[in-house]
C-alpha cells in the first residue's frame, strides 16, 4: 500500500512538473490539416514564381532561408520574431522587427512552422487558407487568401 502510494505521488508530482514546465498553458496540438485542393492553390503560386519549397504534411510549405542550430520553440513557447505578411499579389499586409508572441495563440501556420527553425533562423511559410486566416480574413488579408510570412526567429523566451 506503501508503495501505491508513492507511485501515486510520484505520478501527481509529474503532472505538476510537466504542466509548470510549459507555464501552465493549454498547447494543443494543430489538428487541421489543409484541404488538397488548397495546398494545390499554393504549389501553382509557387510553380508560378519558381520558389522551390517543402510541403509540410499539414499542406503549407516552407522554405529555410537561414538555418539556424539554435533553440526550437515548441507549441508552448514564447518567442521573438521578426516579420513581413505579404499576399500573392506582393502586398505587405503586416510587419514588425521585433515582437513577442505565445505560438499557441497563432494561427495554425505558424504554430506548425515556426518550431521547424531555430534561434536565429529565417523561415518562410507559404500557408493556404485553412491554416491562415480561413474564410475570415483578417483585416488587409481578405478570405480564403494564401499568405505568406518571412520570419525571423530572433530568440526563444520559454
Amino acid at each position: 500500500m506503501k508503495n501505491l502510494l508513492y507511485l501515486l505521488m510520484a505520478l501527481i508530482s509529474l503532472g505538476f512538473i510537466s504542466c509548470h514546465k510549459n507555464g501552465g498553458k493549454e498547447c494543443p496540438e494543430v489538428q487541421i490539416t489543409a484541404p488538397e485542393s488548397e495546398a494545390g492553390q499554393v504549389q501553382q503560386y509557387l510553380d508560378s514564381h519558381n520558389i522551390t519549397a517543402i510541403k509540410d504534411k499539414r499542406g503549407f510549405f516552407y522554405t529555410l532561408d537561414q538555418k539556424s542550430s539554435g533553440k526550437h520553440p515548441n507549441a508552448c513557447s514564447n518567442v521573438s520574431v521578426g516579420y513581413i505578411g505579404k499576399l500573392t499579389d506582393g502586398s505587405i499586409f503586416d510587419q514588425t522587427e521585433k515582437v513577442s508572441f505565445d505560438l499557441g495563440n497563432l494561427i495554425d501556420g505558424w504554430k506548425e512552422g515556426i518550431p521547424l527553425v531555430g534561434e536565429g533562423g529565417i523561415i518562410t511559410l507559404y500557408l493556404p487558407p485553412s491554416l491562415g486566416y480561413g474564410a475570415r480574413g483578417s483585416g488587409p488579408v481578405p478570405s480564403n487568401a494564401i499568405t505568406i510570412f518571412t520570419i525571423t526567429l530572433h530568440k526563444v523566451n520559454n
